[in-house]
């Protein structure tokens, strides 16, 4: 399903700036500063069907829903922890999952493959979309390089990412190319495992389809 445009004449939300609080890797998580606003605040009161169908055409109550705890609506499509909140001006849709604790607020919209969990906050303009995830993580930092978990089944070494398989298969290649050296790599593959037994605990091992 596509993003939306500014089919809603812009209204001004009650959040005064947009930012992806718990984790924000570049590229993954859109908030844009510049561009047109959509909120969906009308007089201050929930966005009725009618304006969710002015949206998305084929909107109904059987396909769509409001989310218990905030109003706001979640496509049926797409999951959201009774724990998390959706608030009113924000919506959720395609497949995207919103776990925990999390906080989607405002004029946020989180779609496609896209997961947010754990104690994150999004608010503002912000679009979570595509594989992006927004939640706490994963990272290590060893003498001479950096790991991290940046994606579901990703692990990132400085500037390269790669799933866990990839570096199973390419890791020996890749630090002899780079001339890293036996002491390094044996330290990075301590950190490597440490991620993989962290991605396997909390179930973000295998990388998302779509």
């Amino acid at each position: 399903m596509r993003a939306l445009t500014d089919k809603i004449r812009p209204r001004h939300c009650r959040t005064e700036s947009a930012e992806v609080r718990s984790l924000n890797y570049p590229a993954l998580v859109s908030a844009p500063s510049r561009g047109p606003s959509i909120g969906f605040l009308v007089g201050g009161i929930f966005m009725t069907l009618e304006e969710l169908k002015r949206i998305f055409p084929d909107a109904t109550e059987s396909t769509w829903h409001r989310h218990r705890n905030g109003g706001g609506w979640v496509q049926n499509t797409a999951f959201v922890d009774a724990t998390a909140m959706v608030s009113d001006a924000a919506l959720v849709y395609d497949d995207a999952q919103v776990y925990g604790d999390a906080r989607v607020s405002c004029n946020t919209l989180v779609y496609g493959n896209a997961r947010v969990s754990g104690n994150a906050r999004v608010y503002g303009d912000a679009r979570v979309y595509g594989d992006a995830w927004s939640r706490s993580t994963f990272t290590l930092s060893g003498r001479t390089h950096s790991l991290s978990v940046c994606a579901y089944g990703k692990i990132a070494i400085g500037c390269t990412v790669h799933t866990i398989a990839e570096w199973r298969r390419l890791g020996k290649k890749i630090a002899n190319n780079a001339n890293i050296s036996k002491e390094q790599f044996a330290e990075l593959k301590i950190m490597f495992n440490a991620a993989v037994a962290w991605m396997k605990l909390h179930k973000v091992d295998k990388p998302t389809k779509g």
